[in-house]
């Protein structure tokens, strides 16, 4: 799926929100997951402008069972 994404001083964990009610995704966020994002995206994937956005305040994700855990970047692993 190819998707625009925009952000401007934007709440992480309310983008996540948004996402996961927008695009019917399974998001699962660590409780210190924080920060604020702006960013403009347009004609990328759902993937690449998730793992983007993610980037940005240090975080990642691994995709399991058809549920997104969003992960500190140091504590990427394979799924």
């Amino acid at each position: 799926m190819v998707v625009d994404l925009s952000f401007t001083n934007a709440n992480l964990k309310n983008v996540l929100s948004s996402l996961a009610k927008a695009y019917g995704l399974n998001i699962v966020a660590p409780d210190a997951i924080a920060g604020t994002i702006t960013l403009t995206l347009r004609d990328v994937t759902l993937e690449e402008g998730l793992r983007q956005l993610l980037k940005l305040n240090g975080f990642g994700f691994t995709v399991r069972d058809e549920i997104i855990e969003v992960i500190k970047l140091e504590e990427k692993r394979v799924a």
